[in-house]
């Protein structure tokens, strides 16, 4: 969300370690130990936050003192982590080898992206797609 979500700053920390740890471990030729990777996540482009906070600004009234409203920038889209590692090896030339299951679930693991219903108004993700920042990340 806007204003800084810690569910979101989590998730895109977890985004960021994967993404890294597929390209390390993919140069390396090690196996990535993993858990099952059934957890799901919404994943959206650091473009589409830019124009979302831009967004937000359109909506800011200097005037109106104490008006506070959350809003979501997010996708219907849910990855999980084997499809994001699908995707990567479709589209690197040194594919990761990964072994789902080495790892247990974390005690207190999230399976799934927390569902919002406040979509920032007249925001729409343009370049989320996780397909397309493969095709261009592993040339």
């Amino acid at each position: 969300s806007l204003v800084g979500d810690v569910k979101q700053v989590n998730q895109n920390k977890f985004v960021n370690k994967i993404t890294i740890s597929l390209f390390d471990y993919s140069k390396s030729g090690k196996t990535l130990a993993l858990s099952p990777g059934d957890q799901k996540v919404r994943l959206v482009s650091v473009k589409d936050v830019v124009n979302g906070y831009c967004q937000a600004m359109n909506l800011f009234n200097p005037e109106q003192k104490g008006f506070n409203i959350d809003y979501s920038l997010t996708t219907e889209k849910l990855y999980s982590i084997k499809e994001i590692i699908e995707l990567f090896n479709k589209y690197s030339s040194n594919k990761v080898k990964v072994d789902f299951g080495k790892k247990q679930y974390r005690e207190r693991e999230v399976m799934v992206a927390y569902e919002t219903t406040n979509i920032l108004p007249n925001w729409h993700p343009n370049n989320s797609d996780l397909e397309d920042f493969f095709k261009v990340a592993c040339k």
